[in-house]
């Protein structure tokens, strides 16, 4: 009987006698178990792994040259023929028209030798190779694809339980593979996607591999078509949990820009109709990406107009900080006439930018009651003053057809003042702290809020801001002392 007879015969044993696992416990014999667990492991090494050594690029001079010289495999030596795999898409980033798997000759003749050879261990390396790469940009993918997918079929090569037949099982080597993967997740709730990948044949290392990144590039088309068709919040945060490693962070960072235009991109000319939508496209964002008004680093690729959607959204958030502080720490003299007035500037979008900053007391308060992200608002020192403590100050910039200003409007008994463009003590928005004068000193505009049910300190600045820079809310009509 031959090596590969003899080894096709005890693996088949290996797997039968496995079966004794099912049987009563009194049954099993357990040197019996280990040891052919052990068998199964070494005929296996089935799930194509590579050699703890591997010098790839010596590998890959020695193999290039043998082709070349000779047009064949014919004395390439074994040793090489079963590492061969491993450099079919190698380097990963190198040019893949000059990868070894993409010559067509070299690729047929190895498909070949691999199918004749009757190695499991072949077949499993360059199942998990394949998968691995996912080269479909070269033009023997389906080559290499249509073939594997039939030595993973063959009678000669299969054998029940091993991790080729799960992967061939569960369409893996099919040609609509990657949407398969994704039509699947999103009908396998409320499985986790470590959990959805590793029941695929797809755990460990193998969870970033090309097959997968195509399946999560057709997953940011599809959260784009589910929001233009307004899906709802669970739906989308279903979703765009597949792009989320075991940490929570993005699988593939570089598909970030990509879902940053499939999120915002459906609202640019209307915001989510549900609040929690909102929220979880803005949480999400804002968590892997990060703040589009704090820096553009991670932001590269996606179009200011869209980075604009979300900025929008954080204005919004920033009013609601400071308002709801203001309710909270202020007397209602205060504070119930200074939301109906700003609102309508927001509304109809002549703010650009907000920005709260929070006096000592006030981002204590933030902190415990409200569910306002800590770096959502910068902070004031504590000085003197009885309300100096609770104080805080809403940053605004606003832009009108003579240009723009930054607006600071205090709490409490405090001042809004108005800096115009090119004015060099305009306070900057989005910093972590400010000391009180930055955010005080030689304004164009200074206005106390006296007056506030007949109107008086909304009548200065609404008309300040339209005659001077053209800036107006929206309408003229008069609500509660608002503009």
């Amino acid at each position: 009987m031959s090596e590969t007879s003899f080894r096709k015969v005890l693996a088949r044993g290996a797997f039968s006698f496995l079966g004794l696992a099912d049987r009563p416990q009194e049954w099993v014999p357990k040197h019996m178990e280990r040891a052919l667990q052990s068998v199964q492991t070494q005929l296996q090494g089935l799930e194509g792994r590579p050699p703890a050594t591997l010098p790839l690029d010596d590998i890959l001079v020695a193999v290039r040259g043998h082709w070349e010289r000779h047009g064949n495999l014919d004395g390439l030596p074994l040793r090489l023929l079963r590492r061969v795999p491993w450099v079919l898409f190698y380097p990963a980033e190198g040019d893949p028209e000059v990868w070894l798997g993409a010559d067509r000759g070299f690729s047929a003749a190895y498909l070949r030798w691999a199918e004749a050879t009757e190695r499991r261990s072949i077949l499993a390396a360059l199942v998990r190779v394949f998968l691995i790469a996912y080269p479909t940009e070269v033009g023997t993918f389906s080559l290499w694809r249509e073939c594997l997918e039939v030595l993973a079929r063959s009678s000669s090569l299969r054998l029940s339980g091993t991790w080729v037949e799960r992967c061939e099982q569960e369409g893996l080597l099919r040609a609509d593979a990657p949407t398969n993967l994704r039509e699947g997740f999103s009908r396998a709730s409320p499985m986790t996607v470590t959990s959805y990948l590793g029941s695929r044949a797809l755990g460990a290392e193998l969870d970033r591999a090309g097959l997968v990144l195509d399946a999560s590039r057709e997953m940011v088309e599809e959260v784009r078509e589910l929001l233009e068709r307004g899906g709802g919040p669970e739906q989308v945060q279903r979703r765009l949990s597949f792009f989320l490693d075991g940490e929570g962070a993005l699988r593939f960072d570089e598909l970030r820009a990509n879902l940053a235009i499939a999120l915002l991109a459906p609202h640019l000319s209307r915001p989510p109709a549900l609040p929690a939508l909102k929220d979880s496209l803005q949480g999400f964002l804002l968590r892997h990406l990060g703040d589009p008004r704090l820096g553009d680093g991670r932001w590269v690729g996606v179009d200011l107009r869209l980075r604009e959607v979300l900025v929008r959204w954080l204005v919004q958030e920033s009013f609601d900080v400071f308002f709801e502080v203001l309710s909270q720490t202020a007397m209602e003299s205060h504070w119930a006439y200074r939301r109906p007035f700003w609102e309508p500037y927001l509304t109809s979008e002549r703010v650009t930018g907000a920005w709260a900053v929070l006096g000592p007391d006030a981002r204590q308060l933030v902190v415990k009651t409200s569910a306002a992200r800590s770096d959502s608002f910068g902070v004031l020192p504590r000085t003197g003053g009885k309300d100096a403590a609770a104080q805080s100050v809403l940053l605004m910039q606003m832009r009108g057809p003579r240009g723009s200003v930054t607006v600071a409007e205090f709490s409490h008994n405090g001042a809004c003042r108005i800096w115009m463009e090119g004015n060099s003590n305009a306070p900057r928005l989005y910093r972590r702290s400010y000391e009180r004068t930055e955010l005080t000193a030689a304004a164009d505009f200074e206005q106390r809020h006296a007056g506030s049910e007949r109107g008086t300190w909304q009548r200065n600045i609404r008309d300040w801001l339209r005659w001077k820079m053209g800036i107006t809310p929206g309408h003229d009509g008069v609500v509660r002392g608002a503009v």
